[in-house]
């Protein structure tokens, strides 16, 4: 990036220039290690933050928050079973 800067009775402005970069790491940079990935499969739930809603309010909730998470149907059952149990009453 070129840039050219005029100031003129108190007033500055710069203008820039872009051009394409013609010289890329064709194989990928390395210029960073990749995250390690960590699986948990001893997480657990506190049921009371998931009492504070409805079975009804749950319902609602599900029906954007599934389609979003991008929960496959045995995910969304396991979910809503889970969430049905602990509901407020």
């Amino acid at each position: 990036m070129e840039w050219l800067c005029t100031r003129t009775a108190n007033v500055g402005s710069c203008l820039a220039s872009l051009r394409k970069c013609t010289d890329a790491d064709a194989g990928g940079t390395k210029a960073f290690e990749p995250p390690k990935i960590i699986i948990k499969t001893d997480l657990k739930m506190d049921a009371k933050r998931f009492g504070q809603f409805t079975q009804k309010q749950w319902l609602g909730i599900t029906q954007r928050m599934f389609p979003r998470a991008s929960l496959d149907d045995g995910e969304q059952k396991l979910a809503m079973d889970f969430l049905m149990k602990n509901a407020k009453q």
